[in-house]
Order: structure tokens, then C-alpha cells, then sequence
């Protein structure tokens, strides 16, 4: 059944929007999606080679803990970061998805500020 559905929301979505009607919110994600990565990745690396100097600093930690303690700390900062930029781009881009006319990505933005404040972002 799952699949018979899913074969009859993709026709229905073609046959009323065309093809393109089903990468709706397609270039809000993938305008989000690569400043996130590029944050994430940046926070990452900054974040390990401070960790790890720090560690080594002012702690006891063999090697190998200190790259274990780095990388958790650093991961955890890195989807922190980026994150705070993916999340309003995804419910951005899922609220175009679904909407039911098509509205520019800016007027999205200011309807979900307007009617729900920054929380309606996350």
C-alpha cells in the first residue's frame, strides 16, 4: 500500500504542478544546506586544534584521550553551529513543500516571523 501511495501523490503532483512540483522547497534547502556544512565544517577543525591544545595544556591525558575528549567536544560545538543555520533553512524549505501556492522563500520568512516570532523557526 505504501508504495502504491506514494506512486499516486507523485503522479498527482505532476499531473497538477507539472514535474518541477516536486522539487518545491528544493533550492531553499540546498541554499541552507551549504553554508551549514561549510560552518560546520570550519567550527570542527577550529575547535580540535584548540581542544587539543588546551588538553595537552593543562591536562594528564594520553594521546589518545585527548583526540577522543577533541573530537567530541568539537563535534558537539560544530552541529551546535551549524544547526542554529540548517534548522530555519529546513523548516523554510518543508513549509514550501507543502504549501499549497507557490510563495517566494523571503515572504515565507516573514509569514513564519510574523505569525510565530524566531521560535517558528526551530
Amino acid at each position: 500500500m505504501g508504495v502504491q501511495a506514494t506512486a499516486r501523490a507523485v503522479r498527482a503532483v505532476v499531473t497538477r504542478e507539472g514535474f518541477w512540483g516536486l522539487y518545491r522547497g528544493f533550492p531553499a534547502a540546498v541554499t541552507g544546506f551549504l553554508p551549514a556544512r561549510l560552518v560546520y565544517l570550519s567550527v570542527l577543525e577550529s575547535m580540535k586544534t584548540r581542544v587539543k591544545r588546551a588538553l595537552n595544556a593543562h591536562t594528564s591525558l594520553d594521546p589518545t584521550r585527548v583526540i577522543a575528549v577533541s573530537s567530541f567536544f568539537s563535534g558537539a560545538c560544530a552541529s551546535l553551529a551549524s544547526q542554529t543555520i540548517f534548522v530555519p533553512v529546513d523548516v523554510v524549505s518543508q513549509q514550501q513543500m507543502v504549501s499549497a501556492n507557490q510563495v517566494r522563500v523571503s515572504d515565507k520568512v516573514r509569514a513564519i516571523f510574523r505569525n510565530e516570532g524566531i521560535r517558528g523557526f526551530y
